[in-house]
């Protein structure tokens, strides 16, 4: 496979972290999602400047990155990957640490507006993954075992933040196609057939 680097945005309770994490493990790459990105700033505490000193050092970058700011197993993935109320100093770190990703070679990254970050590389895929509202909220009900009203405020305080979060700081809306290679419906799609499109659609 030549280097590729596969950006996976996805609405929330459409099953898009699962297919993007199946993508990567058919393709044997490394997987980042939102929640291990937000974990590397947050609990690290670590600086855009911090990305680039280590990318500038003669070491290769994602190792060195690795031994500083992978997350503990106690660190709380639901949370992280619901959050979205970064400052600019986050999302200069966190657009560094996807950067410094990307460089390391062919990896599936999903969430925090890879689309975008990453738009210039010519090796760069994306992908959206949708599906109903209904099913959505019904999934995340589920998945969390809260009532359908609660994931109902999950569902719409999730998108409206993601929303949110894509047009401040890549100055588009994540519902726009036009920002992606290939848009999947997981309403129609079972989740191995979009694993299937995914990888069909790479070659």
């Amino acid at each position: 496979m030549a280097n590729t680097i596969i950006t996976v945005g996805r609405e929330i309770g459409s099953g898009g972290r699962t297919i993007a994490q199946k993508v990567a493990e058919r393709l044997g790459v490394p997987f980042y999602d939102k929640a291990v990105i937000k974990g590397l700033t947050e609990k690290f505490n670590v600086s855009a400047a911090e990305i680039e000193r280590v990318k500038a050092s003669r070491r290769t970058a994602w190792p060195v990155l690795g031994s500083l700011i992978m997350p503990s197993p106690a660190f709380d993935y639901t949370y992280a990957a619901m959050a979205v109320n970064p400052t600019d100093e986050v999302f200069k770190a966190e657009a560094a640490i996807v950067q410094g990703l990307a460089d390391e070679g062919s990896c599936v990254i999903a969430g925090r507006s890879g689309f975008f970050l990453l738009k210039d590389r010519p090796e760069r895929f994306s992908v959206f993954i949708q599906a109903p509202k209904e099913m959505r909220i019904a999934r995340v009900a589920s998945r969390q075992s809260i009532s359908e009203a609660e994931a109902r405020k999950i569902v719409e305080s999730v998108d409206e933040g993601r929303e949110n979060y894509t047009k401040r700081y890549a100055g588009v809306s994540r519902y726009d196609l036009r920002n992606y290679d290939l848009v999947l419906n997981t309403g129609i799609i079972p989740e191995e057939q979009a694993v299937e499109a995914i990888l069909a659609a790479i070659k």
